[in-house]
């Protein structure tokens, strides 16, 4: 595998969200955003890719903004992943036959906090 197979599914973001208030007399241009984040799927091997979500910086409230992972193995006629948002304490594990008339086949289990995820812990 060639390093470009690894970033042609990488996506980067930049965005910047401006208002203009007046503060005074004057008007004043405010930034309410501006973050940096990069997403997109990395295969490790034939059989293994990870998916990562938006990973970034916010430079309003400085910090770095956390992703979440999703590791997947292709199992031939199964399909098997594990979804994890550390930030927001939350992971799933899923095994299931691939489309086809045993696709009904499949286990789900797994733990979400949505307070992190609304921002309460």
């Amino acid at each position: 595998m060639i390093l470009a197979d690894w970033f042609k599914q990488i996506n980067f973001r930049h965005n910047i969200q401006l208002r203009i208030q007046n503060l005074g007399d004057r008007d004043t241009t405010i930034i309410t955003t501006h973050t940096v984040d990069v997403s997109g799927s990395i295969p490790l091997t034939k059989n293994w890719n990870i998916s990562v979500g938006s990973v970034g910086y916010d430079f309003k409230s400085k910090r770095l903004t956390y992703p979440y992972l999703t590791f997947t193995r292709d199992l031939h006629c199964w399909s098997m992943n594990f979804n994890w948002a550390p930030d927001a304490g939350s992971y799933g594990f899923f095994i299931g036959v691939k489309t086809g008339s045993l696709d009904f086949l499949k286990y789900n289990y797994g733990r979400q906090n949505l307070g992190g995820v609304l921002g309460g812990r």
